[in-house]
């Protein structure tokens, strides 16, 4: 057998077991990574600078979402000089259904001071995807 020949010959079994191998209408299907993170926004307090009173109790709310599924929403209020919240003022949520609140008392056990203080709130999804919020509150006596 000629080179010629041989190299048809092997071009045409080669491209036969190719195109064989292919079922008819064949869907193949690429699960998408999930890369878009949540949503969040705080349903209370809603505005920033809100006032609130020492001795309060209130529930912090927080509305999330997400394109697939939220799994768990953290909140914390203020941090220390180390950049660390302690555990009595941090909260975490696992799987519940919205809306995601924590009740706190407006007080020292919580609050670093009088006056400005920072609740914050983190939401995750599935995919480890996260998205961090922020809202700045007063505490007046």
């Amino acid at each position: 057998m000629n080179n010629k020949l041989l190299k048809f010959v092997l071009f045409f079994y080669i491209s036969y077991l190719f195109y064989s191998c292919k079922k008819e209408n064949e869907v193949i299907y690429h699960e998408e990574i999930d890369t878009t993170p949540p949503y969040a926004e705080f349903v209370f307090p809603s505005q920033d600078y809100q006032n609130l009173n020492y001795g309060e109790t209130v529930t912090i709310k927080v509305a999330a979402s997400d394109n697939k599924q939220v799994f768990k929403v953290e909140f914390w209020i203020d941090v220390n000089v180390y950049n660390e919240t302690p555990e009595y003022a941090r909260s975490s949520f696992v799987d519940y259904e919205a809306p995601w609140e924590w009740t706190v008392t407006v007080n020292f056990n919580y609050f670093e001071q009088y006056g400005v203080n920072a609740i914050h709130a983190r939401v995750y999804d599935g995919a480890g995807n996260s998205t961090h919020i922020a809202i700045h509150v007063y505490v007046q006596r």
